[in-house]
């Protein structure tokens, strides 16, 4: 019945919203563009590529052109406006489960996705899930990731872009690659020290090799 009731809801506003094209959306001015695509989250379609393991909003691709990529692409402006998503409870058309042999899925909502693109972006961990069928939403953690992600926006503001993404990345705790891309831009000749920072610090095989990607060896 709730999940009824929130497709019903889901239904009569996507009839109140106005379709634009990709060309269309690309023209609005920025704030506009990022609200367009936090809206576009509840068709985001991630998958989950193990059993048991987590759906990923993204598909495991560094590139692409989902609301979730675009949103990523556009970086630190994007994250006021993903930080309020963080609890919209709409769905998207993202499935985790534990096993999809046995009934344990779970609609991950516009929330949901919010995070992964905001962890991604700001290369912080907002969210642990307490089981590999945990998700901010069904553990009720929303109001819990919003606030620190509300803190590490308040840092942003104090430390600055550059400090911020070279600290990130320094870290060693995420998937360098959108976020090297962002320094990049921002102060190109803090990029290697900072990779190389955080090659020594990543804990994992598969996020060790992501670091080595970007130093290029």
């Amino acid at each position: 019945r709730q999940c009824v009731a929130m497709l019903e809801r889901m239904v009569k506003e996507d009839e109140k919203h106005p379709a634009l094209t990709q060309k269309q959306i690309d023209a609005l001015p920025q704030d506009k563009r990022v609200a367009e695509l936090v809206w576009m989250l509840r068709d985001q379609n991630g998958h989950q590529w193990s059993q048991p393991g987590w759906c990923d909003v993204f598909s495991m691709e560094e590139k692409g052109t989902t609301p979730a990529h675009q949103l990523l692409a556009i970086g630190y402006p994007a994250a006021p406006a993903l930080i309020e998503a963080l609890t919209d409870d709409r769905f998207s058309r993202s499935v985790g489960f534990h096993r999809d042999f046995h009934f344990s899925h779970t609609i991950l909502t516009v929330g949901d996705c919010a995070q992964q693109i905001l962890s991604r972006m700001s290369g912080q961990n907002f969210y642990s899930p307490a089981s590999t069928s945990g998700y901010m939403s069904n553990e009720d953690k929303m109001l819990e990731v919003q606030k620190a992600a509300r803190k590490w926006w308040d840092d942003y503001q104090k430390k600055g872009k550059k400090q911020m993404l070279v600290d990130s990345i320094a870290a060693g705790r995420t998937s360098p690659g959108p976020l090297v891309q962002q320094l990049k831009e921002e102060a190109p000749e803090a990029v290697a020290d900072a990779v190389l920072r955080g090659t020594k610090k990543a804990d994992s095989e598969w996020l060790h090799r992501q670091f080595i990607r970007e130093l290029g060896l």
